[in-house]
């Protein structure tokens, strides 16, 4: 296992929202409503996650108050591993560094809190990328291509269109790192880094025809395709630079010409640096939709292995 390492994407760039829980007649605890709010801040390759969780109790005591709180940090955890691609029981002493009582209540002989929690998210990455390239060095690497357009988008100037190509390296990135291989024969690319345009057109259905033919005689077997379009907000009320990343992106298989993944990510971040701001951002939306497209590439790559 690697030791966790600093991604400047991964502070407090996404934030995983808890379902809330409903349909219970409750009450919330005197003692809760009571606590100070504590500030919780996310450092390098931490992230904040939110969690709820519930256990059966007969009073609002300590213990039932404890145990409550203690389901809700396992599920914030559970449900990081899973948006890393890992999914796999992960301790919550392990990962959680610090954490804040959200809520906490009882009603109907059920004890629930909701919790904010500081995870080690680079721990959790880093153990979805070793497990996938475990799984890979079994069956082979897969080689992919990419024909993804992308643009980064300012609203408050008057060029509102700029090439975005650092997100695509970083997606990239994130799929070396978890063992699979990149060929870069993006059209994509090309198009966005020639002339220096301000402009990005998406690839037309005739030129992502060529791209697979292309690819598939290149040995590739999964094209991911689709846009990711980066946002800059520029400067906020607080001071600080906010940039939005949102792309949907799919993954097909070139052989059998089906879809086997998909992943609609958005990824926010704030700064008081508008490049950092912007990087991280980036990061952020890289390492989500890798940890999306990654294990269903996997998947089907395995599958095929195994008839052959």
């Amino acid at each position: 296992m690697k030791t966790c390492r600093g991604r400047a994407g991964l502070a407090a760039v996404l934030w995983l929202t808890a379902v809330g829980l409903v349909g219970c007649a409750s009450r919330q605890s005197a003692s809760s409503a009571a606590q100070p709010i504590l500030p919780l801040a996310a450092g390098v390759g931490e992230q904040l996650v939110d969690g709820n969780g519930s256990v059966t109790c007969v009073r609002d005591d300590a213990q039932s108050r404890q145990l409550a709180v203690r389901a809700a940090l396992q599920n914030a955890v559970t449900r990081a591993s899973k948006a890393y691609g890992d999914g796999r029981d992960v301790s919550v002493d392990d990962v959680v560094t610090a954490h804040r009582v959200e809520r906490y209540w009882q009603g109907e002989g059920q004890c629930f809190a909701t919790v904010r929690a500081v995870v080690r998210t680079a721990v959790l990455s880093d153990r979805a990328e070793d497990r996938t390239r475990d799984d890979l060095s079994t069956v082979g690497r897969p080689v992919i291509a990419f024909a993804v357009s992308s643009y980064r988008i300012f609203e408050k100037v008057a060029v509102t269109r700029h090439p975005a190509v650092e997100v695509i390296d970083a997606l990239q990135q994130e799929l070396i790192d978890r063992g699979f291989d990149l060929r870069r024969s993006l059209k994509a690319r090309d198009q966005v880094l020639a002339g220096e345009a301000e402009e990005v057109v998406a690839p037309s259905s005739a030129e992502r025809k060529q791209i697979k033919a292309a690819a598939l005689k290149d040995g590739v077997a999964f094209l991911v395709q689709g846009e990711i379009k980066v946002t800059d907000k520029g400067e906020q009320a607080d001071g600080q630079y906010l940039a939005v990343v949102d792309g949907t992106l799919e993954a097909v298989d070139l052989k059998t010409e089906g879809l086997v993944g998909s992943s609609v990510q958005v990824a926010r971040a704030k700064d008081i640096s508008q490049s950092a701001a912007y990087t991280k951002a980036i990061e952020g939306f890289a390492v989500a939709a890798a940890a999306k497209l990654a294990p269903q590439m996997l998947k089907t790559w395995k599958h095929a292995s195994a008839r052959q």
